[in-house]
């Protein structure tokens, strides 16, 4: 989404050590106007994937990694890897599955 694409972008410019993309989306013609992470020819493709070059190109110094899938699939030990998680365009439901999980874990959780 555009939020999400704006604060990746603003992490991996602030030098963040490792960022990775979770989205099962693909991308849309909206997405292709309202972001410009995701590159107009990449309607179709997965959104994480196809903003993956492009935010790279930002901060070569970051390791950007891109993950299809989708947060209500990932286990709690999943997100036990990160000091910080970021989540948009998640339901209600979603939001407060992660925030437990982050609670639980002492990992910085912001939505």
């Amino acid at each position: 989404s555009g939020l999400g694409a704006e604060i990746a972008k603003n992490l991996v410019l602030a030098g963040v050590n490792q960022l990775e993309m979770v989205d099962s989306a693909t991308v849309s013609d909206q997405d292709a106007t309202s972001q410009f992470l995701a590159p107009r020819d990449c309607v179709g493709q997965n959104r994480a994937e196809a903003s993956l070059q492009r935010l790279q190109q930002l901060n070569p110094m970051v390791k950007v990694s891109a993950d299809t899938g989708n947060t209500k699939d990932k286990e709690s030990e999943y997100f036990k890897q990160f000091d910080v998680v970021v989540a948009t365009n998640c339901n209600k439901d979603e939001l407060i599955r992660i925030n437990s999980i982050c609670r639980a874990e002492k990992i910085l959780f912001y939505a």
